[in-house]
């Protein structure tokens, strides 16, 4: 596989040579506008302890400024989930988040609030996304995949690091092991191959794409051509998820659904960002 890898590296570095573009992850790149979902701003001033009307006498007088305390202490989560609980029903409140486009994460499962496509303004999507539709089209126009092949792959290796944000295996399954790395999480054999496979094109970063496409390209011409061909013979995205998982990834433990979940996120924004361009 080593002399394998060196040819290809040499074409590889003569084809960057000549201006193959590079897109790093690092690279900032369009960021997609979203934030968690909350609740809207509370003027705390609006909370005021109601005091019992006494007789003004030192005794009565004492007795009252003891229960403003309380109102202040004692019932203040009261107050203020009360508080929350009317604005959150306020007709202006439920008129703003009508607006807004309410997604659930597919790894983190949190909901967030980003802003909805639009042809006029234009898509804005994360790097994780530009990521994820680069590969989709290298592996269409590479290795045949379709779309929902590809985002059947894609959608694994978003779930092996957290969104491309978890290059370095967080907990590695085997005890004392350097863990998997990168955007298959490559271990063992793998990882030395990738790693020496980094060093001849020319100490590129783990986290880089042109190192984990070179990597995939000569695993799917190599090596693991058998789960490349696995993956060409589905029919869905499920089964393309499953086949990625199967026979390319081969983990522990699945977890297919979050795969399977990842995938369509991705293959829906993916076709999305296509119909505005």
């Amino acid at each position: 596989m080593r002399t394998t890898f060196q040819d290809r590296i040499r074409k590889r570095k003569e084809a960057a040579a000549q201006g193959n573009p590079e897109l790093s992850i690092n690279d900032p790149g369009v960021k997609r506008q979203s934030k968690a979902l909350g609740s809207p701003p509370v003027d705390l001033n609006i909370v005021k302890p109601v005091t019992r009307k006494k007789e003004n006498d030192s005794e009565n007088k004492s007795k009252d400024d003891s229960n403003t305390m309380l109102a202040y202490t004692g019932g203040w989560g009261e107050i203020l989930n009360e508080v929350f609980a009317s604005e959150n029903q306020s007709p202006e409140f439920k008129e703003s988040k009508a607006k807004m486009d309410i997604e659930q994460d597919p790894v983190t499962g949190n909901l967030e609030e980003t802003s909805t496509f639009s042809k006029s303004s234009g898509v804005t999507v994360d790097k994780a996304y530009d990521t994820s539709f680069k590969l989709i089209e290298d592996l269409k126009s590479q290795f045949g995949m379709t779309t929902e092949q590809a985002a059947g792959f894609v959608g694994n290796l978003w779930h092996e690091t957290g969104g491309f944000k978890f290059m370095q295996e967080l907990k590695p399954t085997v005890k004392g092991s350097k863990g998997g790395l990168a955007f298959a999480q490559w271990t063992g054999d793998r990882r030395d191959d990738f790693e020496s496979l980094l060093k001849e094109l020319g100490d590129l970063p783990p986290e880089s794409y042109e190192g984990n496409w070179a990597m995939i390209s000569e695993e799917f011409d190599t090596t693991e051509k058998s789960a490349l061909n696995k993956i060409l013979n589905t029919d869905s995205l499920v089964e393309a998820a499953k086949a990625t998982s199967d026979h390319y990834l081969r983990p522990g433990k699945p977890q297919l659904n979050k795969r399977v979940s990842a995938a369509e996120d991705i293959y829906k924004r993916y076709n999305e960002d296509k119909s505005l361009k």
